[in-house]
């Protein structure tokens, strides 16, 4: 029974995490396609984070109803408008339609790591955390490639219907996930809700391992969330290659994070979370550094493929440390929150960077920014060098 419970989450998971990189990728092209406008592009991309803002919220529902029910219910929702965005032609009422489409989307992306916790706390979350690290990484790999592919003999339309598919495929296979019933939470007041809120943030600043890791992805996000926008101005202007080049380092990218989570849980087990995160997020920093200083392109696909590997076998521990550390109660708020933190420092890397870039040239922006966040690394590991992260027995 829970092995086939697992199985038909991971399965739900991957569906839902490919429905969303496909449906990314189909709807920049769409935007471009109606209006030829790179800016109306950009636009379409900042109304996609926006949503991100109100993550204690979705975690506040995944934490007071069934998950597997919130799962399921934002699926179809998302499903049923991809079909309803197929027939909209008016840049304006896209923008609208898929600004409430990424609010359940989110609302996805923040339940399935609290239904991912619930079923693999009878063994371990280690091996959970690294199992859908390497089904987004697979689902950001193959997603773009596949779309490419079929959007050769496709109209637009025809793969909205498909990705609506997708995700009514995952609504199904959802409905099949079984979870610990939870009593009836009731309808909540304003003043409830935002008392669920305010919850997750409260936990995060009163135990010292949630805020010291979130104090670490925040400089992470702040320093290196610009790589998303200048990977592309990185292979093509510094190395004055094209779209096949492009494609080609972000599959090493890819590559180096379905590696680093598979063997993540091997050196999470051998070493201990502090030296794990100093050892592994400065490797990390460091080699994004060195992409700035590397002038031969194979160089810097090893380069990056060995940053990723480093990064993502890293994140199985922290990921896993946070599940830990978090009381089941409240994950989903916690969870919401940090999401919510980040996402100011995002947008404000991915601008900056690419003002940046502009005066200074892309190679300096990256070593700059890699060596910052090194540089935060170190002074935060000094702040909390008297506080050690404290792991229970077992996640409850």
């Amino acid at each position: 029974m829970y092995r086939k419970n697992a199985l038909n989450f991971f399965a739900g998971y991957f569906l839902s995490a490919f429905g969303y990189e496909f449906i990314f990728f189909v709807m920049t092209v769409h935007v471009y396609n109606l209006t030829s406008s790179a800016l109306n592009v950009g636009i379409f991309s900042t109304v996609s984070f926006i949503p991100r803002l109100f993550s204690p919220l979705y975690g506040a529902i995944g934490d007071r109803y069934d998950r597997a029910k919130v799962f399921t219910a934002a699926s179809a929702i998302v499903a049923l408008l991809i079909v309803a965005i197929a027939f909209v032609e008016s840049v304006a009422w896209i923008y609208s339609v898929w600004f409430v489409i990424s609010i359940f989307a989110m609302m996805i992306m923040n339940v399935r790591t609290l239904i991912m916790t619930e079923i693999m706390t009878r063994n371990s979350n280690l091996q959970g955390n690294s199992t859908v690290l390497m089904i987004l990484s697979i689902a950001r790999i193959i997603a773009p490639f596949a779309g490419g592919l079929i959007a050769a003999i496709w109209t637009p339309r025809a793969l909205l219907f498909l990705t609506s598919a997708i995700y009514f495929l995952a609504t199904i296979i959802m409905t099949k996930v079984s979870l610990e019933r939870k009593g009836n939470a009731g309808i909540r007041s304003v003043q409830g809700i935002f008392h669920d809120i305010s919850a997750g943030i409260t936990c995060i600043v009163n135990d010292h391992s949630l805020r010291y890791l979130a104090i670490i992805a925040i400089f992470w996000r702040l320093f290196l969330g610009l790589q998303i926008s200048l990977f592309v101005v990185y292979v093509k202007s510094y190395f004055s290659l094209g779209s096949s080049a492009y494609g080609l380092f972000l599959t090493c990218a890819g590559l180096g994070s379905i590696a680093g989570s598979m063997i993540g849980p091997l050196i999470v087990k051998k070493v201990e979370p502090e030296k794990l995160i100093m050892w592994g997020m400065g490797a990390h920093y460091l080699t994004f550094a060195a992409l700035g200083m590397i002038g031969n392109f194979s160089v810097a696909l090893v380069t990056v493929l060995v940053s990723y590997v480093t990064f993502y076998s890293t994140l199985v521990g922290i990921h896993s440390i946070r599940d830990s550390v978090t009381r089941s109660e409240i994950r989903g708020r916690v969870y919401g929150s940090i999401t919510a933190i980040l996402t100011p420092a995002g947008i404000a890397s991915m601008l900056l960077g690419g003002y940046l870039a502009g005066l200074f040239g892309v190679e300096k922006v990256m070593l700059a920014a890699g060596l910052l966040a090194f540089a935060s690394l170190l002074v935060t590991r000094v702040v909390f060098s008297g506080q050690r992260i404290m792991i229970p027995e077992s996640a409850q």
